[in-house]
């Protein structure tokens, strides 16, 4: 069976895990959030801005052609777009509107009554404070901290991808210290059928390495584990056979005699 090796993680690499789990909670909170919210739903505190989108039944000719009527008192809608059928808008609430629920409609100007009643009917969710409003939110992260998770995902993502940056230059820089050592840890081996094991490592015959070559098998404390036989080798990296048998730690390195 084949298995790999490496370093011991860095402070790069533990902190990359833990953004990524952050990252990966963020999104499964968000998806489950918009699986669990109805689509024609919007949640509102007084005082507060939110932007918008929805659909109208008909094509809008310009941005001019919507209008909109709702139950709330002190609510509002400022169209901004509007692409075929499509419109987004800010929806602004006055800091006097009183908690409770409303409904709210969009449709064209000159449409009659039976027609505008075809357009979707959007619930308004309007909570006496902000922390009651963050309190009812189906997602957690909106909860707990007031931010959509997505806004959590966006800021965990560019830190992600500076830890793997960051942990591929300290591994990298390892490397070529351990390189100048003649040393390498091996990245892969391989249980063969006559119960050898094959290791894989990065040392080449550019560090002067060849087949028929013995190195030591170590531990990250340097302790020797046993000697290989190198059989085949690259520009930067070997193989080489370990006879003895027993199980190999977690980290493991190559050493040249």
């Amino acid at each position: 069976m084949a298995s790999t090796h490496g370093a011991q993680p860095t402070v790069f690499q533990k902190l990359g895990l833990v953004v990524g789990l952050i990252l990966i909670l963020c999104v499964l909170d968000g998806i489950l959030d918009i699986l669990r919210t109805p689509k024609r739903e919007i949640r509102l505190y007084p005082g507060m801005e939110k932007p918008v989108a929805g659909k109208t039944e008909a094509a809008i000719p310009d941005l001019r052609w919507l209008t909109y009527e709702t139950t709330a008192p002190g609510v509002s809608l400022q169209f901004l777009e509007a692409t075929g059928r499509l419109w987004r808008a800010q929806l602004t609430v006055e800091p006097t509107t009183p908690e409770g629920s409303y409904t709210l409609r969009v449709f064209l100007h000159g449409e009659k009554p039976e027609e505008a009643a075809e357009n979707p009917l959007y619930s308004l969710h309007v909570f006496a404070d902000a922390q009651l409003y963050h309190a009812s939110q189906r997602s957690l992260v909106q909860r707990y901290l007031g931010v959509s998770p997505w806004v959590g995902a966006a800021c965990a993502f560019p830190i992600l991808v500076l830890c793997f940056w960051l942990s591929y230059k300290a591994g990298d820089k390892m490397d070529q210290e351990l390189r100048r050592q003649g040393m390498a840890p091996v990245y892969r081996t391989l249980q063969n059928k006559d119960k050898t094991i094959t290791v894989f490592f990065g040392l080449g015959s550019t560090d002067g390495l060849a087949p028929g070559d013995t190195v030591k098998i170590v531990t990250h404390d340097g302790r020797v584990l046993g000697t290989a036989q190198v059989e085949s080798v690259s520009l930067n990296d070997a193989q080489a056979r370990l006879q003895e048998t027993q199980r190999l730690p977690a980290v493991v390195y190559v050493s040249r005699l």
